[in-house]
């Protein structure tokens, strides 16, 4: 999935952002989003906890791939 950001990649905002739209989206608290991965990257891993892969995928409205 690509994630386009406002926020500079300074102080950890744009960490930050990622996981407030993560949380925002998914309709959950931002302690239940990490970054698994990849938090000085452009490419990041995120871990949510309580959601499986299947549930969260239509979360997002995004087709699980065969």
């Amino acid at each position: 999935m690509k994630l386009r950001l406002t926020a500079a990649p300074v102080d950890d905002s744009a960490n930050k952002q990622c996981i407030v739209f993560f949380a925002d989206r998914l309709g959950i608290a931002k302690s239940r989003v990490s970054i698994k991965s990849g938090e000085k990257s452009r490419h990041k891993t995120i871990q949510v906890d309580g959601i499986d892969g299947k549930t969260l995928l239509s979360l997002l409205g995004i087709s699980p791939v065969k």
